[in-house]
């Protein structure tokens, strides 16, 4: 029997009580991993910003919040090490959240490799002693996605060429399996999935779904227990159209952003908990499941799992 994997992540990443609250869930939920693809600024003092200069930009100019101060910025990275340690995964946003799709392949590299001296040079950077450092460098950094999903012709080579093993950027359907590319790096997609009373279908993130919402309804807004009831229905479908055709892993995509009085995060907690305890679900990391596909292909040998019953898929 193929097993459903589940993807869940969490794109930027800066702001600390989200951290707190995923941290204490992750906590409760010992079969959960999570990504986080969090953006270089996490890891520089508001003070210390003009050690950032990405491609085309001044010093210290980015599209997302620096670190804050000392003390905020030891509090975040202790959540991403007990969490890195437990054995989730930390990711790579780039740095400035700069949009780079018009970029070279050297300015996307560039990016990548400041990304990689702002983990090395973390204490130093910031003024701290080593016990404040991070529990993980740039080796363990082996996938990425890209800052507003801006895929430009100079990226692939920039990946390669940096050596990441994945890359979660793309967006496609509900059923799509993963694919490597011509370098060898997974390509991983988030889905348009339907939502109930809406004309479009949004991206399986939280951000596209808020979008969709303000702009066809935002009368939604009035009634959040109707908003949280639609963002849980609408990942709950997707998991059981994938789980009861093909197993294609699910990816859902979400930010650390209070959108409507955190009904997105309640949302997500919701879904989790409704299809964590069956066993043939994995909540993975996007490098665990590069690991698992690495092993048995893409989509693996008996994907196709018809006639499991709605019933089975969850609550």
């Amino acid at each position: 029997m193929t097993e459903q994997y589940v993807l869940i992540s969490f794109d930027g990443c800066v702001d600390i009580e989200s951290w707190r609250a995923w941290t204490a869930f992750a906590d409760k939920h010992p079969r959960l991993r999570l990504t986080f693809f969090v953006s270089g600024t996490c890891f520089l003092t508001e003070e210390r910003r003009t050690l950032y200069q990405g491609p085309g930009s001044e010093p210290g100019t980015a599209r997302i919040r620096f670190g804050g101060t000392q003390p905020e910025l030891v509090e975040r990275v202790a959540c991403m090490n007990a969490l890195f340690r437990s054995g989730h995964e930390i990711a790579s946003h780039a740095v400035g959240h700069l949009d780079g799709a018009s970029w070279s392949p050297a300015e996307w590299l560039a990016e990548f490799e400041t990304y990689d001296r702002l983990l090395e040079g973390f204490a130093a950077n910031n003024g701290l002693g080593a016990e404040d450092g991070l529990a993980f460098g740039p080796s363990d950094i082996q996938g990425f996605r890209a800052p507003f999903l801006s895929i430009g012709p100079g990226l692939d080579a920039a990946l390669a060429a940096r050596q990441y093993r994945y890359d979660a950027s793309m967006a496609g359907r509900a059923g799509d399996w993963p694919m490597k590319n011509r370098d060898g790096i997974w390509k991983f997609k988030l889905a348009s999935i339907p939502l109930r009373g809406y004309r479009r279908t949004p991206l399986s993130m939280d951000y596209n779904l808020f979008i969709v919402q303000s702009q066809e309804n935002p009368e939604i807004f009035e009634d959040l227990e109707d908003l949280e009831e639609r963002v849980v229905e609408a990942y709950l479908q997707y998991f059981k159209r994938n789980y009861v055709t093909d197993r294609a892993p699910l990816h859902i995509g979400h930010h650390f952003t209070n959108y409507r009085g955190l009904v997105y995060r309640k949302a997500l907690m919701r879904f989790i908990e409704s299809v964590i305890d069956r066993p043939d679900v994995t909540f993975c990391t996007y490098a665990q499941l590069s690991d698992d596909l690495d092993r048995v292909g893409s989509p693996p040998r008996g994907a196709v799992m018809r006639g499991a019953s709605f019933a089975q898929a969850g609550r």
